[in-house]
């Protein structure tokens, strides 16, 4: 197996707080209208499984209905 394939993903690397920044640097360049309210409940995650999640949705979604749905709506 070669070297690289060993190595684990900078994501998995990343800590809670670097995740949240991809959360809202990705969904600031979509159509999500990012409101304090959601800045706030994403930088208040800890769970980095969470927070690859909403990384996922961010980019994609309208409103924070779709971002925090339990379920990708």
């Amino acid at each position: 197996m070669p070297a690289w394939r060993r190595l684990p993903s900078a994501e998995e690397n990343c800590s809670p707080e670097r995740l949240a920044e991809l959360v809202m640097t990705l969904a600031d360049e979509g159509p999500l209208d990012v409101t304090d309210g959601i800045r706030a409940r994403v930088k208040a995650c800890s769970d980095p499984e969470q927070l690859r999640t909403w990384a996922n949705r961010a980019m994609h979604v309208a409103g924070p209905e779709s971002l925090f749905a339990a379920k990708a709506v």
